[in-house]
């Protein structure tokens, strides 16, 4: 026997005692073999009951105060492309098509991975936002209580002096622009310029994340396999029914970026940013399983769990489609479900929700949840017009002598316009209009850092009265509306009570 023959004995040996394919050709030719078609279908007919039903129902209610957060465009566009991809795959492999087919689906799985993680790389920068608008507003909110405690120490004084009657002057507009770049720190992190800030995080959320985390990586991929098809054009209009190695590379260097991703993006979704905790559970249900797709897939590709695995290998990325999309649009439909099923009573009315917001354990779990589903400003605008209401009382009860009640506004007075203090139906005194453009800057103003979600219309007849300077006292009364109505319905069935 020659030494040729006797290494070739020995690698032979070595393959079939550790399960190691070490040659790329040998890999290509245990490929070469008839599919069985009665698998393949029932696979698709499995795919397109998994993934169409539940697809089509997750659009019907991407709107639901459960999922409407949760970026659903981002979700929807990955669950068309993992439906086309799970439909696919068993369609080429039945009909032993070109490798070509192959390719393109290659193309498609690892867009869906892209845009998956995009998602939660969107998520992280609109949790960051949220963070930023608390600390910014409530800092403002505090400059307009402090402006009001200024306005009651005025009359005070001149209450004191046995003054009667006295000029009331406004101390000029003061829009938020104004005092806008003051420096607003957040944990270690200092913002020296909020109003670039914001507009710097909007960028990244709207424009930023798209281009560099979406659109670069795919056109790279495009360049990829147009380079590769020019090179090997013969073989891919062969028959194959896997993919070629050479066609897996970009998913698994993918797989890699993800991995080491998480390690920062899991810090701040559990540790720093405590992100929502469906969020925390999709983000992480994603991670691991592409940890478990990298290791069964390599460890597949050298054989180690024998021939019928290898021959299926190319379902194993499917593994990844299917968990995200169970735990990013089936859970959130189950949930809808359950609740829609619930009877319908609620543990606190609308009522005792709003007039709850006083009590400070409360507000701090309703501050929490806002924070978490990204409508903080909705809160923080409700308590700046609470307070600002109750300023107003106190000034009139002050200027004419009256004892000053207790809880003068409600915070469920929004829902009761016929009990109102009639003070509040009083002339405007200019005294208070730096307050009320304050809080049209910061909450009402189009493009303003802390927009609320109000119905246009309310928007625009807030805005006529500013500018045609027809402020009244109420002339925030139906925003508040609005806005109390929507922290019931969208935080009320969150809470823990």
């Amino acid at each position: 026997m020659s030494e040729k023959e006797i290494l070739t004995g020995i690698n032979l040996f070595k393959r079939e005692r550790h399960g190691i394919l070490l040659d790329t050709k040998e890999l290509e030719k245990k490929d070469d073999f008839e599919p069985n078609r009665a698998i393949e279908f029932s696979i698709l007919t499995f795919m397109m009951l998994f993934f169409v039903p539940s697809l089509i129902l997750y659009i019907k209610h991407k709107d639901h105060i459960l999922i409407k957060y949760r970026q659903p465009v981002s979700v929807i566009i990955g669950g068309i492309l993992a439906t086309i991809n799970a439909t696919c795959v068993p369609i080429i492999r039945a009909l032993k098509l070109w490798c070509l087919f192959n390719m393109i689906l290659s193309y498609v799985i690892f867009s869906y991975v892209i845009i998956t993680l995009s998602r939660f790389i969107r998520i992280f920068y609109i949790q960051r936002l949220s963070i930023f608008k608390l600390k910014f507003s409530e800092k403002k909110n505090k400059n307009i209580h402090e402006k009001g405690e200024k306005v009651l120490k005025k009359i005070e004084s001149k209450i004191s002096k046995n003054i009667k009657s006295f000029p009331i002057k406004s101390s000029g507009s003061d829009n938020i622009d104004s005092f806008s770049n003051e420096e607003i720190k957040i944990g270690d992190f200092k913002i020296s310029d909020p109003n670039h800030y914001f507009n710097k995080l909007n960028s990244i959320i709207n424009k930023k994340i798209t281009i560099y985390y979406v659109i670069f990586p795919v056109t790279a991929l495009i360049i990829y396999y147009v380079i590769l098809s020019l090179k090997d054009w013969e073989n891919l209009k062969t028959r194959c029914i896997n993919e070629r190695i050479k066609m897996s590379v970009p998913k698994l260097i993918l797989n890699l970026v993800v991995i080491i991703h998480s390690i920062y993006m899991i810090y701040q979704a559990f540790y720093k940013q405590k992100w929502d905790k469906e969020l925390r559970k999709e983000y992480v249900a994603f991670v691991i399983v592409i940890i478990f797709c990298s290791i069964f897939m390599s460890l597949t590709m050298n054989s180690v769990f024998g021939d019928i695995v290898f021959k299926y290998r190319i379902y194993i990325f499917q593994m990844i489609t299917m968990t995200v999309h169970v735990m990013c649009v089936i859970d959130p439909l189950i949930n809808i479900f359950i609740h829609s099923k619930k009877k319908q009573k609620l543990v606190l009315t609308e009522e005792e929700f709003l007039l709850r917001l006083t009590d400070t354990n409360f507000k701090e779990q309703v501050k929490d949840i806002t924070t978490q589903t990204f409508c903080i400003e909705n809160l923080l605008f409700f308590e700046a017009h609470y307070d600002l209401m109750n300023i107003i009382i106190k000034y009139y009860n002050k200027k004419n002598g009256i004892p000053i009640q207790e809880n003068g506004y409600s915070s469920t007075d929004i829902l009761h316009k016929t009990k109102l203090n009639p003070i509040l139906y009083e002339p405007f005194d200019p005294i208070f209009i730096p307050q009320f453009e304050q809080i049209y800057n910061l909450y009402i103003k189009e493009d303003s850092i802390a927009l609320i979600n109000i119905e246009s219309s309310t928007a625009h007849s807030i805005e006529d009265q500013i500018m045609n300077d027809k402020y009244s006292y109420l002339m925030f009364y139906d925003a508040a509306q609005e806005v109390g109505n929507l922290l019931y319905s969208n935080v009320c069935p969150r809470m823990r009570l």
